[in-house]
């Protein structure tokens, strides 16, 4: 088998014919683009046999890219082959998704995906199709395509600013909203404590007068029986004791009843009150996932719901009545690794730290005080004035990187970010 393989591999790069035909294609979506105002470019080469083709058997489709369109100078990006059908990538696929097959019964395809692409992702894009014709000779298809992209306009950047600001106060409007409800459930729940605690007051003097009441009923019970041994003597008598006996037993009856009329409101009250509680624990864990206590402190982490920047980071956890997680051990590290960060969803999570100040100078931003356990990922904290944010980064294992603080602009699905709340 990998003496057969060895001279295929040596029959394709001593024959190559290179031919163009329209089977072989190469798209791009979109083919212009403005920079920071895209989200994804898409390049994709396919080819798709017919009867005219003199490509009868595809052995590797490979896709590569020129900055230049005048004199293009090529390099590889991407490669699959029919021999293990796996996509081999010569570019860092942290923000790339690249992807193919091959079916020499069918369509084949070679693709990727730039995400939030720059202006070097512009210039000429071709691929290349090689393999075997009708009379087992070897041949190759290539085809290309253009890919052109413009630096954004003030007014397309102001537009976006706009649009990010609305959303913000459109987020503070809501904030403000859920913050009046729970105040309002608040003050009912308190008032429905204090119509317990006075339907249970009142409770507690019924039970001492049916106490007292079971008392006279035993004293009663005993009179009617020294009554009963006079009983030849004493009929009338007895006969008061009997009827005083029934209008006791009706009292008591007319109590018992109140008692349970008394028991369905405080039942009642009881479900509503944990419905109300309920209820909250949904909405706060419908965007946050909780630890459980920690030295006092318990930790939150935002779920995969939307794009955030510190800024918003920092606001959202104030409004808990928290701050942005200050990390200052290895304990407190493995504690959130292990019961928060492992689960998470994103692959940034922002906590506390800049050296905005001060390059190399990390402090918190609650707390302002410095920073005394810092675990970095490998080629991280080398200086600059670009990663002035701190966030563990799934790349890293879950170690610290420092990253930029966008304010507004530069929205990214990737974050989210860590609160840290006092018991």
């Amino acid at each position: 088998m990998a003496a057969h393989l060895c001279t295929i591999i040596s029959l394709l790069s001593a024959v190559v014919v290179p031919m163009l035909k329209a089977e072989l294609t190469v798209n791009a979506t979109p083919t212009t683009f403005t920079v920071g105002l895209i989200k994804n470019v898409k390049i994709e080469c396919s080819f798709s046999r017919d009867q005219s083709t003199n490509l009868v058997f595809v052995t590797s489709l490979n896709l590569a890219h020129s900055k230049t369109t005048d004199n293009p100078e090529f390099q590889d990006l991407i490669s699959i082959t029919s021999f293990d059908s796996q996509v081999y990538e010569n570019v860092n696929i942290s923000r790339t998704q690249v992807y193919g097959v091959i079916d020499n019964k069918g369509k084949s395809f070679l693709g990727l995906v730039w995400d939030f692409p720059t202006v070097d992702r512009a210039g000429v894009y071709k691929c290349e199709a090689t393999g075997l014709n009708k009379m087992g000779k070897h041949v190759s298809l290539s085809n290309s395509t253009n890919i052109t992209a413009l630096n954004p306009e003030n007014s397309q950047v102001l537009e976006l600013v706009h649009a990010l600001f609305n959303k913000v106060e459109h987020l503070e409007e809501e904030i403000k909203v859920t913050k009046s409800k729970y105040d309002d459930l608040e003050n009912k729940i308190y008032q429905n404590s204090n119509y317990t605690t006075n339907i249970q007051s009142q409770l507690n003097k019924t039970n001492v007068k049916n106490y007292n009441l079971e008392n006279q009923n035993n004293q009663l019970s005993k009179l009617v029986e020294n009554y009963k041994s006079r009983l030849d003597k004493q009929d009338h008598e007895i006969d008061e004791l009997k009827e005083t006996n029934i209008s006791l037993t009706i009292n008591m009856d007319q109590l018992q009843m109140r008692m349970s009329d008394v028991n369905r409101p405080l039942g009642e009250l009881l479900r509503f009150k944990d419905t109300i509680d309920s209820t909250f624990n949904s909405l706060e864990n419908a965007f946050l996932t909780p630890t459980h206590p920690y030295n006092g402190k318990r930790y939150w982490l935002t779920k995969n719901y939307g794009s955030v920047t510190p800024i918003l980071a920092l606001l959202f956890c104030q409004l808990r009545g928290g701050y942005l997680a200050e990390i200052d051990s290895p304990e407190e590290y493995a504690f959130v690794r292990e019961n928060l960060l492992k689960r998470s969803q994103v692959d940034f999570v922002y906590i506390s730290g800049s050296d905005e100040e001060q390059e190399g100078h990390w402090k918190h931003l609650n707390s302002k005080t410095e920073l005394t356990y810092l675990n970095w990922g490998d080629n991280e904290n080398l200086g600059g004035r670009q990663g002035n944010c701190l966030a563990y980064f799934k790349g890293h294992n879950w170690l610290l990187a420092d990253v930029s603080c966008p304010i507004l602009t530069e929205f990214n699905k990737e974050f989210g970010y860590m609160c840290e709340l006092p018991l």
